[in-house]
């Protein structure tokens, strides 16, 4: 999502004249931009990120010689030290986007509402949950009381939406597999547009015998 913006500031760490030879070469670069979002957007204290990044490239197949991994330490201190203030000053969210893309949107939509747009890209998208359900429950709305029952358990500014789907708050933190009711196995990680077409043939074969019928 903010590769763009992250090249950007790793070229301006860089030293002059380095340049992309081999295949190792490729690989301290990706493993750059690792480091450089857990520095720049990701919140993760200075010294894990550099560890754990520089630990990478040294468990790395390619055998990284050692020179380049003090170059990538060298890269990663200075991030830690100048990013925040070289990311304000030398990118801006356009730097993201491909020029043709962006070019097109702001034809399509003039500048401001072109900057409204590349900034929305930048977002977290919302985590959608479904819980599962059955004819049994669904006829004695113990499905509204399930729904509500995940809504509290994982708390924050969790809601549930029109269609039935749990829309998780985007305060809720910490791994899904760690969340509430998740060993239960009430509930599952699915867009709730994704979820419309399955709601759709439930509600229209809910009286219906499908034995032997298939849906392609």
């Amino acid at each position: 999502r903010r590769k763009g913006q992250i090249d950007k500031i790793l070229e301006i760490c860089r030293k002059k004249g380095h340049k992309k030879k081999k295949v190792e070469d490729l690989w301290v670069d990706a493993t750059l931009r690792l480091g450089a979002a857990q520095l720049l957007f990701m919140d993760v204290p200075h010294y894990a990120a550099v560890k754990e990044t520089i630990e990478v490239l040294r468990s790395s197949s390619f055998k990284i010689p050692e020179a380049k991994i003090k170059f990538a330490n060298a890269v990663l201190r200075r991030l830690g030290r100048e990013g925040p203030e070289l990311l304000a000053s030398h990118t801006k969210t356009d730097d993201n986007i491909t020029p043709w893309l962006l070019n097109k949107i702001n034809d399509d939509w003039g500048l401001d509402e072109a900057k409204l747009i590349s900034e929305s890209f930048m977002q977290q998208s919302p985590i959608h949950l479904s819980v599962a359900r059955t004819t049994d429950n669904e006829k004695t709305d113990l499905h509204g009381k399930r729904l509500e029952k995940v809504r509290d358990e994982i708390g924050g500014e969790t809601c549930i939406l029109p269609n039935g789907s749990i829309k998780v708050g985007s305060d809720v933190r910490g791994p899904v597999s760690e969340w509430p009711l998740y060993n239960e196995g009430i509930w599952w990680v699915q867009d709730a547009a994704a979820s419309l077409p399955a709601q759709a043939l439930f509600r229209a074969f809910q009286s219906t015998n499908l034995e032997e019928k298939h849906v392609i």
